[in-house]
């Protein structure tokens, strides 16, 4: 048996590459992110393929959002550089 799955992983993961390729940044952001969305957990795909349009839309302009203002605030207070 497999292990659930956050469909805003993936998501939010793909909005936050259209802006960044800095690893340590995206992997900030995303958890960023991924804190402000109430997890949707599937376990198989074809549960997905059963959301209708309008809720996979809602899912991604919620991913879209808090993706957005996580990577925002990101930038706006980086982490301390190591010595």
């Amino acid at each position: 048996m497999g292990r659930p799955i956050n469909l805003f992983e993936s998501l939010v993961e793909d909005v936050l590459r259209r802006f960044t390729d800095d690893e340590e940044e995206l992997c900030d952001a995303m958890a960023m992110a991924l804190n402000g969305i109430q997890p949707h957990y599937y376990c198989r795909p074809e549960t997905i393929s059963m959301m209708n349009a309008a809720e996979m839309e809602d899912c991604r302009f919620q991913a879209e959002e808090s993706a957005k203002k996580a990577l925002t605030y990101v930038r706006h207070y980086p982490k301390p550089q190591k010595l």
